[in-house]
């Protein structure tokens, strides 16, 4: 008898199921939460740029055909005169830095070419549409020693297929207005009009010509934004300004003692959603003109300018504005090397003895 009951236990607790474990579903540490993706896009812009400046930038034309008007294009401002790109067919050019640097040949002893001090991203809700700021140091060797040049970089970029794709970018070596005024710098291009900004062209215009042209505080604390996040690069290496700053500090106006600033042709975008919704960011790219006071009267200046602008509360404002001349590579090897600098991959002129 016992050695039955013995046995219907054994049989018992053989037949009886092992708890069932729960089943541990494995996500991308990177994702938001509820199943948002922006925080992945945002990693993968970081990274695109990042990339970008150690290899040469190459976008196929299937990568922004269909994303970006065709008319409009990609819009490249760089450093020295004739640095002016806009390519409305094909494939874009990569990025031209100045003193003959490439990132892809490398200079030694320089272990980069181009560093990122100061990357900073905003991108749209939904992520299809983001700009971009960074202070770059462009490692260049000047009479055997290395010297690391101060640029200034803002872009927009849109999500195009699987890759993010610049709109524009607007690379520059900030110099004082001063010194612009001295030489009347007058080499930057007007570019064709072209808006593709659906209905919201005639604002966008408007409202660059306010944010530029303006010099009352309270008229540009309406039409630049003053959050945290907003930031103003004149030509002027003193003046970059953020926050409430953008509205209080120098106007562009103030910063040359102008006697008349108009802005002039512009390339103007609205950036895509991924949503379907209206795009939130918008950029104008084009050239202004300026009438500055000079020791001997007026000078002519024409500048080099992208705006971003973000509609916020169904109102667009300016987010970032940057505003630059350009410089050629002789007068760039002498600011940072001085009289009789030698910068030793493209520009020669004797080092002192």
């Amino acid at each position: 008898m016992r050695r039955a009951l013995a046995l219907a236990l054994i049989l018992a607790a053989c037949t009886q199921r092992a708890p069932i474990a729960k089943s541990t579903v494995v996500g991308d540490p990177f994702a938001g939460e509820n199943g948002d993706e922006t925080p992945i896009l945002r990693r993968e812009l970081e990274s695109e740029i990042l990339d970008s400046y150690q290899r040469d930038d190459r976008v196929a034309e299937t990568d922004w055909v269909g994303v970006l008007s065709s008319d409009l294009g990609i819009v490249r401002f760089g450093v020295g005169p004739d640095d002016e790109q806009v390519t409305t067919r094909g494939a874009p050019p990569p990025r031209r830095l100045p003193l003959g640097l490439a990132v892809s040949a490398g200079v030694a002893p320089c272990d980069r070419v181009l560093r990122s001090k100061k990357l900073e991203l905003h991108m749209a809700e939904d992520g299809g549409t983001a700009w971009v700021s960074d202070e770059v140091a462009a490692c260049a060797v000047v009479c055997g020693k290395i010297a690391l040049v101060p640029l200034r970089l803002s872009a927009v970029y849109v999500r195009g297929a699987d890759r993010w794709v610049v709109a524009v970018e607007h690379l520059s070596y900030a110099q004082p207005a001063a010194a612009l005024i001295a030489r009347g710098e007058q080499r930057a291009t007007p570019l064709d009009a072209v808006t593709a900004a659906r209905s919201w062209g005639p604002a966008l215009t408007a409202l660059a010509a306010t944010a530029i042209e303006a010099s009352a505080p309270e008229v540009r604390a309406k039409v630049f934004a003053t959050t945290p996040d907003a930031l103003v690069w004149w030509p002027d290496p003193a003046h970059e300004l953020r926050g409430a700053a953008v509205a209080s500090g120098p106007s562009l106006t103030d910063a040359f003692d102008a006697e008349k600033v108009v802005v002039e042709r512009a390339r103007i975008g609205l950036g895509p959603s991924l949503s379907g919704a209206p795009g939130t960011i918008a950029w104008w790219a084009g050239t202004i003109a300026i009438t500055a006071r000079g020791t001997a009267g007026a000078v002519p200046i024409r500048l080099r300018a992208t705006l971003v602008f973000e509609r916020r509360a169904d109102r667009w404002q300016v987010v970032h504005a940057h505003v630059s001349a350009p410089i050629d590579d002789a007068a760039l090897a002498h600011e940072i090397g001085g009289d009789g600098a030698r910068v030793d991959h493209g520009l020669v002129v004797d080092c002192p003895k």
